[in-house]
């Protein structure tokens, strides 16, 4: 177990989803107080949280908020900023995916994927990077981008365009605030096996999986292993990278 997260405390957004619950176990068996985000409070949510806080002795709060309204998000800082007396490291991990091809992507698809994967990063970063810098400190911020903000998938046009505006985003911010202690970095999933990505068509999940290099798609937990990596002070020294989890690909 590392050491690294003892008496700090992580915020993950999305974190009911498959990858958000993973990072969600593996910071806490590192030792991490964590501030979980979903949408909506569910009974299945509330025993996994429970269940995780019992198991490896670690405060988890939870907080419930759609990411689509930038209301919504400010409105819920001072209830964050409440909860514990820092914030140690930000995991922007909420997403969402609409496939179609770009002939049928509609407007309401085109606003929401961007509100959720590109705007609330940002907002969230504004608001959270604000508390970290008056900590001596500082904190580590870990965007969620994805491969498809990098190669060419077929109807992911604009789920690729906001990840991409996100990638460029984790650099400039990384400048901007190394200067406070802060490191911005990003992980970029292949096709990872989560609820999410259940939605993709079969055919399509074959051919991603075969397009590897290990020829298989990526565990929840490959990608949270990563996370809780640039987080750690094993990568003190990392700041303004995205880094590719995707078994290699073609």
């Amino acid at each position: 177990m590392m050491t690294d997260f003892n008496n700090k405390t992580v915020l993950i957004t999305g974190a009911n989803g498959g990858i958000g619950r993973a990072c969600v176990e593996e910071f806490a068996k590192n030792g991490a107080n964590l501030i979980v985000h979903a949408r909506k409070q569910t009974s299945d949510f509330d025993k996994f949280i429970n269940d995780v806080s019992q198991y490896y002795g670690v405060k988890i709060a939870s907080v419930y908020f759609d990411l689509s309204s930038y209301e919504n998000i400010k409105a819920n800082i001072p209830t964050i900023k409440k909860i514990y007396s820092s914030i140690d490291v930000l995991v922007n991990n909420a997403g969402v995916l609409s496939e179609s091809i770009s002939t049928m992507v509609t407007k309401d698809m085109l606003t929401n994927m961007f509100e959720i994967n590109t705007y609330a990063p940002f907002f969230l970063i504004q608001f959270i990077s604000r508390i970290m810098m008056r900590q001596e400190t500082g904190g580590g911020i870990i965007n969620l981008s994805s491969v498809a903000a990098f190669d060419a998938v077929e109807g992911q046009v604009i789920y690729g365009a906001t990840k991409a505006a996100l990638s460029s985003m984790t650099k400039s911010l990384a400048k901007e605030l190394g200067r406070y202690k802060i490191r911005v970095n990003a992980v970029a999933p292949g096709v990872t096996q989560t609820p999410m990505v259940a939605q993709m068509r079969p055919e399509v999940l074959a051919k991603e999986a075969a397009s590897t290099y290990l020829k298989k798609l990526a565990e929840p937990k490959d990608i949270a292993q990563t996370i809780v990596f640039l987080a750690s002070d094993q990568a003190k020294h990392i700041t303004g990278q995205i880094l590719r989890v995707d078994g290699g690909r073609n």
